[in-house]
Parts: structure tokens; sequence; C-alpha cells
């Protein structure tokens, strides 16, 4: 299936994308991400809820524009489940982190 990504681009925008993304019946489909990983950390707060797995129901992903050399610790501080690079970040050593 195809996989959603949406980006938390304006302050206040989390609460109203989330009901959006519920009412379309996507949630199973849908990443939320931000460069500003309190967007991220707010999604996460108002949708805490856990598959029995303990995995997140709601995914989130941390943009980073430039990449500090902590950017797993900073996903890891806002509980994303995701981290989302640009393509000329990407090498093996950062992957495999």
């Amino acid at each position: 299936g195809v996989e959603v990504k949406i980006e938390l681009k304006g302050p206040g925008t989390e609460e109203p994308v989330i009901e959006m993304v519920e009412a379309m019946g996507m949630i199973n489909v849908v990443t939320f991400s931000s460069f500003h990983h309190e967007r991220i950390h707010k999604v996460r707060r108002l949708r805490p809820q856990l598959h029995s797995d303990g995995t997140h129901v709601y995914r989130t992903g941390a943009l980073f524009a430039e990449l500090p050399a902590d950017f797993i610790e900073r996903a890891k501080t806002v509980d994303a489940t995701e981290v989302h690079l640009r393509y000329d970040f990407c090498n093996r050593e950062r992957v495999n982190a």
C-alpha cells in the first residue's frame, strides 16, 4: 500500500491534522513529521496509544535541516518513531545508527 508522510509546518497544525487523518480512516498509513520536533512531540502527547507489540499507533518522523551528531538522541527525546534524512546525509554509519 501507499504510505503518506504529512509535514506539520505551522504552529497549531498538530490537532486539526490528526483529526482530519482520523476522520479519513488513514491513521495506519500516515507518519506525522516536522523539522520542529516539539510538533511531533505534541502528536505523541495527544495520541500516546500503543499497539499490543509496543509500537506506536501514531507514527512520527523527526526531520533535520542540518544533521547534528546526536540526531538519534534528539529523535528519541521527542519519542519519534522515524528519522527522515536528506539524501546527502545518508551513509552506512548513519543508517545503521
